[in-house]
């Protein structure tokens, strides 16, 4: 470990010490990051919906949150994915 230690967050007295370069590097723009969590909707839609497949195939029941939850995620995943796309679109013209 460094003798160097992290300003916290909340230190008003904390400089960053990052070239104006290096923050724009690191910006992250809004419909990248839109589409980020529009994958992770997916992901996370997809993951419940095989969770709940293989629970009825092994088990021969469904889990009433895998029912609802899956299909919510999937829907909000693919609404969030129109959404950044659209704001790209406008952002490019």
């Amino acid at each position: 470990m460094t003798d160097q230690t992290l300003p916290h967050p909340a230190d008003e007295h904390a400089v960053d010490e990052r070239t104006p370069d290096e923050r724009a590097e690191q910006a992250v723009d809004p419909t990248q990051r839109r589409l980020a969590r529009s994958n992770e909707f997916l992901t996370m839609g997809a993951t419940v919906g095989v969770v709940g497949v293989a629970g009825a195939v092994l088990l021969g029941a469904t889990c009433p949150i895998c029912v609802v939850a899956a299909p919510a995620l999937l829907g909000a995943g693919v609404v969030e994915r129109i959404r950044a796309r659209r704001a790209g679109r406008k952002k490019s013209k």
